[in-house]
């Protein structure tokens, strides 16, 4: 086409759009278009799981800036414990404070498939995709007292106790709650 006088010129004059990706910035001078559009004049190739911002079929207006993070997937297999739990079993013959291990628990072991997804080459997701047991955990059982120990109260001419002293776990009692062996008595009066 020829220009003529009085012919109306419109001039589209390239602006830049900015592309960061692979650790790397690009500037690419295009007119008109959508980002797919600058990345495809770039040259850049992107993965199926590449995110883009801003999205693909976003407008460009100048001096847009893209950024494309890459992503990719690893499946890892991990071997991990299984805490074991742990039955109370309540026993009358046990004072309160007393415990005893009937059987030990021992852990389990189960084998975990993940898959982590990376961003950049950072890990940024972790999903758990299977888990079987390779061994089962055995619970612990744990014999556990419920009687009360006695307490030791003396009595002067009333029957409210003097004393809420509560009695040592090796000090035996005979039905009374008076000790039964001890090494020396003490007598004498409280004011």
């Amino acid at each position: 086409s020829t220009v003529f006088d009085g012919m109306k010129l419109f001039i589209k004059r390239a602006f830049t759009v900015s592309i960061d990706a692979d650790g790397e910035s690009k500037n690419v001078p295009i007119v008109k278009g959508t980002v797919a559009d600058a990345i495809e004049k770039s040259g850049i190739k992107l993965g199926a799981d590449d995110i883009v911002v801003p999205s693909l079929d976003s407008k460009l207006i100048g001096f847009t800036k893209i950024k494309i993070s890459r992503v990719s997937y690893k499946t890892k297999k991990e071997k991990e414990s299984v805490d074991f739990e742990t039955k109370i079993i309540p026993s009358g013959d046990m004072y309160i404070d007393e415990e005893v291990i009937v059987t030990p628990g021992v852990k389990g072991e189960k084998t975990v498939i993940y898959t982590e997804k990376y961003v950049d080459g950072v890990l940024d997701e972790k999903k758990v995709i299977s888990e079987r047991t390779v061994k089962k955990p055995v619970d612990q059982v744990k014999k556990v007292g419920t009687k009360k120990r006695a307490t030791l109260a003396a009595f002067k001419n009333t029957s409210a106790p003097i004393s809420d002293l509560s009695v040592p776990s090796d000090l035996k009692l005979d039905e009374n709650g008076i000790p039964v062996e001890y090494a020396y008595c003490v007598s004498g009066k409280a004011t």
